[in-house]
């Protein structure tokens, strides 16, 4: 039937039909209703799986990591290390997603020619192959080649992940006929639910079974999937790309638009504040409540909990309900629940409480639904700002929207681990977050002014435009 197939139903072949009335008179552009079949929700949950599943994997070792490289270095127990040797290790948990920052634009731009079953496929095989190399390094006594090994398999394993997330952004996309918010918010439920089941899982497995077993788990797991993909997703899925990215763009079109690069930021901010808080808060917890890393993982479980139950509704409201010129505002409550967030996981100095674990749940609460309202506006703001530019149909901006939404975010998970464990180190925790928390609140503060000027001179640009027209 007609509506099996995934690549004839998106909104330019839609809305081309839906542009006249009966008499030949233009009217309002709409995005049409979704009636999707049975294959349409196979191909959506087999790819939120599989996000889920590559989220988890990536993520198996960040309540252990760090003690295990001071281990190796040589560091007493009850010390965190020096800021050199925390440096080091933020390069470690930080270099894959700088990876995915350097590498998702150019996937994008290949997802014009590579058909998007057969990429997604591929990455998922090989960040198994590297999750498998990974659970050998610990048999390394040197620590210099224990790091030198880290970053090498985890700089691939960057590269995988960003064209295994831009590929499942694409396929989604096309099978919700272009609802950038809807496609988002399964994505954010399948990836919040991954990085919390990651790191409070392989936290539990490296304190049953040390070092290799997480490895082992989640590189079982993710060939699993692979198998999945390969039996669920039919061959329509596989030239999503190639007959719906006609078009060629060029990325300085895109980046030229100021407010690209503030949504972006946006974005990259709210990434760079989880990933900022992740790798310490383990030692935070050791050091100040004497708890074992599987309580760090209860804290990230509750992390993806709270991240990915509202994902779906959010990402309904803002396609349905909220006009996406004005998807920046939840992006902007975001941020400031990411401050808000980090000001109490300290708690920050002004603040007369005392430190605790419950506290310290709470605030994890709230950097979930901070982050969660930042970046999953992202893609419909961006959505919005391309086409109201003339850059193309739903479909030609598809896959450059996925790139560059991952690049943002991958750039500030990369960035968060690195800054954090330099910051903590060097001033403490407390204030290291009370610092982000401030960054976040100015932030905010300028998105929200500039997102209002911005709207007032289109709403100013539009009036005149009709005025000329008149006469």
């Amino acid at each position: 039937m007609a509506e099996d197939v995934i690549v004839s139903l998106h909104p330019a072949e839609t809305k081309g039909k839906a542009n006249k009335d009966d008499n030949g008179a233009g009217r309002k552009e709409t995005i049409p209703d979704m009636k999707m079949s049975t294959r349409h929700m196979r191909v959506i949950g087999v790819a939120v799986l599989n996000l889920l599943v590559v989220n988890s994997a990536i993520t198996f070792l960040v309540p252990f990591f760090t003690r295990t490289a001071l281990d190796k270095m040589g560091v007493a127990r009850d010390s965190t290390g020096t800021v050199s040797e925390n440096f080091v290790i933020g390069c470690v948990l930080g270099i894959s997603t700088f990876a995915e920052f350097l590498s998702a634009p150019l996937v994008a731009k290949d997802l014009a020619n590579v058909c998007s079953k057969m990429m997604l496929v591929l990455s998922s095989l090989t960040i198994t192959a590297l999750m498998l190399l990974f659970s050998v390094l610990d048999k390394i006594s040197d620590w210099r080649t224990f790091i030198s090994l880290c970053l090498i398999i985890r700089t691939f394993q960057g590269v995988a992940t960003a064209a295994n997330y831009v590929s499942t952004y694409t396929i989604t996309n096309a099978s919700l006929q272009g609802k950038a918010g809807l496609t988002n918010g399964f994505l954010r439920t399948g990836g919040g639910l991954g990085y919390g089941i990651g790191p409070a899982l392989g936290g539990i497995l490296y304190d049953w079974e040390g070092f290799g077993l997480p490895f082992y788990v989640s590189g079982a797991l993710l060939f699993s999937t692979t198998i999945m993909l390969v039996v669920a997703l039919p061959a329509s899925e596989s030239e999503v790309c190639g007959t719906q990215m006609k078009k060629t763009f060029s990325y300085f079109q895109l980046l030229r638009i100021p407010w690209v690069w503030m949504v972006m930021a946006a974005a990259y901010l709210a990434s760079l504040t989880i990933g900022f808080v992740e790798p310490s808060f383990t030692i935070y917890l050791r050091d100040n409540f004497n708890l074992p890393s599987a309580y760090a993982g209860y804290a990230f479980f509750l992390y993806c909990v709270v991240y990915a139950i509202p994902a779906l509704p959010l990402g309904y409201f803002i396609d349905e309900y909220l006009d996406r010129s004005h998807a920046f505002l939840v992006q902007v409550l975001g941020l400031i629940f990411c401050a808000v967030g980090l000001l109490l996981v300290g708690p920050a100095s002004f603040l007369p409480l005392e430190k605790s674990l419950a506290l310290s749940y709470v605030s994890f609460a709230l950097l979930a639904l901070g982050v969660l309202s930042c970046l999953l506006p992202s893609s419909p703001e961006l959505a919005n700002t391309f086409q109201s530019h003339g850059l193309g149909s739903p479909a030609e901006i598809r896959a450059p929207i996925g790139g560059l939404y991952q690049a943002s975010v991958a750039l500030g998970y990369g960035c968060g681990p690195l800054l954090g464990s330099v910051a903590v180190a060097s001033m403490g925790f407390k204030q290291a977050t009370q610092l982000l928390g401030f960054v976040n609140l100015l932030y905010a503060t300028l998105f929200l002014l500039a997102g209002i000027i911005g709207k007032v001179k289109d709403m100013n640009d539009l009036q005149l435009n009709n005025i000329v027209r008149g006469q």
